[in-house]
Parts: C-alpha cells; structure tokens; sequence
C-alpha cells in the first residue's frame, strides 16, 4: 500500500480544501459522513487507507462528482 500514499495525500488534500471552501468543519463532516473526526482528520492528512463507502459518503456530503475528484487528483 505504500507505493498508493502519495495518492492518499492527494485526495486528502484535494477533499480538505473542498470542505473548506464550503465552509464545513471537520466536525460537521464527521456527523454528516457518520464517521468519527479522528478518520476525517486522517483523511485529510493522508495517514488513512478508508473504504470507497466512506469516500461515496464524503463526496456526497460536500456535493463533488466522483469522476471530477479523481481527475482532478491526477492533475
């Protein structure tokens, strides 16, 4: 799995600015996505290796098309 962390790091950083620029907590994500904020922060930091149903969750909670997430993480 080591050889995908810099694509983690990518999408955690890709997703934190996208909250951000909505004006959402880490917190509000968190009770949203039905996850604990410790996962949204690792998420975020790029130290987690989560499920495509927390990522589905996530994408849906801050309205981001899956596709343009994707392509914009490989950018």
């Amino acid at each position: 799995m080591e050889k995908f962390s810099s694509k983690f790091q990518k999408l955690g950083v890709l997703l934190k600015e996208r909250r951000m620029e909505q004006g959402i907590s880490q917190q509000t994500l968190s009770a949203i996505c039905d996850v604990d904020i410790r996962t949204v922060q690792r998420i975020e930091k790029g130290d987690s290796n989560f499920s495509l149903l927390i990522f589905f969750s996530i994408c849906d909670a801050l309205q981001l098309d899956i596709s343009k997430v994707f392509y914009e993480m490989n950018r």
